[in-house]
């Protein structure tokens, strides 16, 4: 009897170490709770957290847009040109063709005058900078071309005259900057007149009608105060 006892009491603790081998679980030592233990051996997963639907969201809805719907522009193109774009899509589309208009061509030149001084001119230039347009303009230059005289300016000079002795000139500033004579006076030496209109000088010999005759004429010597004397009869 005492040795069928045993023979059970052994089969008991077989079978509870085969139980606890099956169920991979042992009791805690310590006295807590059960620890869990893989079957095949390997590690538990590791939590890779919640995915980021905001991020996934965005991977379908493809890139941004770069404008917004009915938005124009025009930029740059070519050698000098603008080029017209509007917005479809989300994206900017050529609408038309790349215009050539360079604002001014490539090596020329601008002069610009302005008054100054007595009626001259001074003058100023730019360059074309191609694509960028005009340079900047320089500085003005010297005044050029100036008259003698203001407009609207009178003066009195004196001259002198032909057969010796001076006159009074009246002169004022004509619209050119320049005097002009606007009467005179005697010369102080006198003239004698002949027929034909011309003046001879004191000491000078001229023709004059004979007295009592419109087509004949004879020599007389010009006085000092502009008088006929020494006259030639012979040829009356």
């Amino acid at each position: 009897m005492r040795s069928l006892t045993l023979v059970m009491l052994g089969l008991a603790v077989t079978t509870a170490g085969c139980m606890l081998e099956r169920s991979g679980t042992r009791p805690d030592r310590t006295g807590g709770s059960d620890a869990s233990i893989p079957l095949d051996g390997a590690s538990a997963p590791h939590d890779a957290g919640p995915i980021d639907t905001a991020d996934a969201a965005r991977e379908d809805a493809g890139p941004a847009p770069e404008c917004a719907p009915s938005e124009e522009r025009t930029v740059s193109c070519g050698g000098c040109g603008t080029l017209a774009e509007r917005c479809e899509g989300g994206a900017w589309t050529p609408d038309g063709e790349c215009v050539e208009a360079p604002p001014c061509m490539p090596g020329a030149t601008e002069t610009e005058t302005e008054d100054c001084g007595m009626c001259g001119t001074r003058a100023r230039t730019r360059a074309c900078g191609g694509c960028d347009g005009w340079d900047p303009w320089s500085d003005f230059g010297a005044c050029e071309g100036e008259g003698t005289c203001t407009p609207g300016e009178s003066r009195t000079r004196t001259t002198s005259c032909a057969c010796g002795g001076t006159r009074e000139l009246y002169e004022s500033c004509a619209v050119g900057c320049g005097w002009t004579t606007t009467s005179s006076g005697a010369c102080s030496a006198r003239t004698c007149r002949t027929v034909l209109g011309r003046d001879v000088c004191p000491g000078e010999q001229g023709g004059v009608l004979c007295p009592g005759s419109w087509w004949r004429t004879r020599l007389c010597r010009c006085s000092a105060s502009g008088a006929w004397v020494d006259c030639d009869n012979r040829a009356c």
